[in-house]
C-alpha cells in the first residue's frame, strides 16, 4: 500500500528543495534531575488542566483558529521566575 506522502510526491511531481539540519548540545546539571518528584519547581497547572503548545511559523491557518476557538482554547503566555 502506498503511503500518503509517496502518493503526494508521485501525483504532484514534488522534489526536495531544502535540506535542514542542526547540531544540538544538551546541558544538564551534575545532580540527577527527576521532575516526577516535584522537588525542582512548582506545579504550572491545576489538577485536570492540560498544557498544549502549537508552534506556527507565522500566522495561524484560519481553520485552526476556528477549531481552537470552538473548543474555547485561546492563546496565553506565561513565565515563571526562577528566583
Amino acid at each position: 500500500m502506498q503511503s500518503e506522502l509517496e502518493y503526494a510526491i508521485e501525483k504532484y511531481g514534488l522534489k526536495p528543495a531544502v535540506y535542514l539540519s542542526y547540531e544540538r548540545m544538551a546541558y544538564f546539571g551534575k545532580e540527577q534531575l527527576d521532575l516526577r518528584e516535584g522537588s525542582f519547581g512548582i506545579p504550572l497547572l491545576e489538577q485536570g488542566e492540560k498544557l498544549m503548545e502549537i508552534k506556527i511559523p507565522e500566522t495561524m491557518p484560519l481553520w485552526l483558529a476556528h477549531a481552537l476557538s470552538e473548543c474555547g482554547i485561546f492563546p496565553i503566555s506565561f513565565s515563571i521566575d526562577a528566583a
